[in-house]
C-alpha cells in the first residue's frame, strides 16, 4: 500500500479539501484494502466503478491497484461533498 493510505489507516484522520482534520470513525480496514489490491492484480483489471467514497480509504487502494495495470478507477458519489467534507 501507498504511503498516504497507510498514513490514514495508521493515524485514523483524513484531510478534507479545506485542511480541516477528521477523525475517521468507520473505514475500509487495512486487510479489506489489501484484499481488494490482491484481487485487482490477480485479475489483471484494469478499469473500475465504485459507488460511494465516504473517507476514500477503498478508493485510494483500489487507484493504486488498478494504476498498476495502467488503468482508470471512477467513483461516483453525490454525498462527498456535502456529507464527507470533499
Amino acid at each position: 500500500m501507498n504511503e498516504l493510505l497507510n498514513n490514514i489507516l495508521k493515524k485514523r484522520t483524513y484531510s478534507t479539501i479545506d485542511k480541516k482534520e477528521i477523525r475517521i470513525h468507520s473505514e475500509t480496514g487495512e486487510e479489506q484494502c489489501l484484499l481488494l489490491q490482491n484481487i485487482i492484480l490477480k485479475n489483471n483489471f484494469s478499469s473500475s466503478l465504485e459507488i460511494g467514497c465516504a473517507y476514500g480509504i477503498s478508493s485510494l487502494a483500489i487507484t493504486e491497484a488498478v494504476a498498476k495495470n495502467n488503468g482508470k478507477h471512477t467513483i461516483i458519489d453525490k454525498f462527498e461533498n456535502s456529507d464527507w467534507g470533499g
